[in-house]
């Protein structure tokens, strides 16, 4: 008689159904519960509503544009224009669940979510047709000795991660560095943000950078005056193109 032992597979299902007896999986937004395998966070319904606000926009500026055209996607004012050297793209507006879990993921420490939200962002970009081949490298945008220790993780990098594997591209962790801790934008004023974060990045001494398009990490843009001056030090490195690429787009 054989004795059939079970698969990796198998074990791991048996092991996710045990663990979600005595903890539950619950939705990151609803908190409707879930199954226990596969492992995920959102329940159908939320993920469904998570995606559905992805739309097609300008390449260049971030406004709503035509579907009908081949990508590139352009709006009326940039489809004449050249390629400017800093541009922006968002993945969605900063409401609802992509703000839940974009504040659970920052303020309650839930660095899984940032998983969930490489991938939202990844699906973003699939939907632009967007071509990573024309970029160097991803670099996320860093926060201070100060952040880091007391939240445990840089989310920015976790999600640069996420999409460089999905990209093909390496990820430049230690490029670009901030000088000190200084108050959390999202406390002050448009005028107040940039004074805020006048001249704290910069580069590793051993960088450069010298020719090359950047795609830049971040989770939240609501000035952009963030990836304005990381941007700014990067291009003093030698770097000739950077989109400034965020999960959400808070224009409050």
């Amino acid at each position: 008689m054989t004795l059939l032992l079970p698969t990796k597979k198998q074990i791991l299902e048996g092991y996710n159904v045990a663990l979600n007896f005595f903890f539950p999986q619950r939705c990151q937004y609803c908190r409707c519960y879930l199954p226990p395998h596969p492992q995920q966070f959102l329940c159908g319904q939320c993920r469904s509503n998570l995606y559905e606000n992805i739309s097609l926009v300008c390449m260049y500026c971030g406004k709503p544009a035509p579907d009908l055209e081949l990508p590139p996607y352009l709006c009326g004012d940039c489809r004449y224009k050249d390629r400017p050297s800093l541009w922006f793209l968002s993945a969605g507006d900063y409401e609802g669940i992509l703000k839940k879990l974009i504040h659970k993921m920052k303020y309650e420490r839930r660095s899984y979510i940032a998983e969930l939200l490489g991938d939202f962002l990844i699906g973003f970009l699939q939907q632009q047709q967007f071509d990573s081949q024309y970029f160097d490298c991803i670099i996320p945008v860093p926060l201070s000795r100060v952040k880091y220790r007391d939240r445990g993780f840089n989310q920015t990098e976790l999600i640069a991660l996420r999409l460089a594997r999905w990209a093909d591209l390496p990820v430049e962790c230690s490029v670009l560095k901030r000088k000190h801790h200084v108050h959390a934008q999202v406390e002050l004023d448009r005028s107040e943000r940039l004074n805020n974060l006048r001249d704290i990045f910069y580069i590793n001494k051993k960088t450069d950078l010298t020719g090359k398009s950047v795609i830049l990490i971040d989770d939240v843009r609501s000035t952009g005056s963030t990836i304005y001056f990381c941007a700014q030090t990067l291009f003093e490195a030698g770097a000739e193109k950077i989109l400034g690429l965020t999960l959400a787009f808070n224009d409050r």
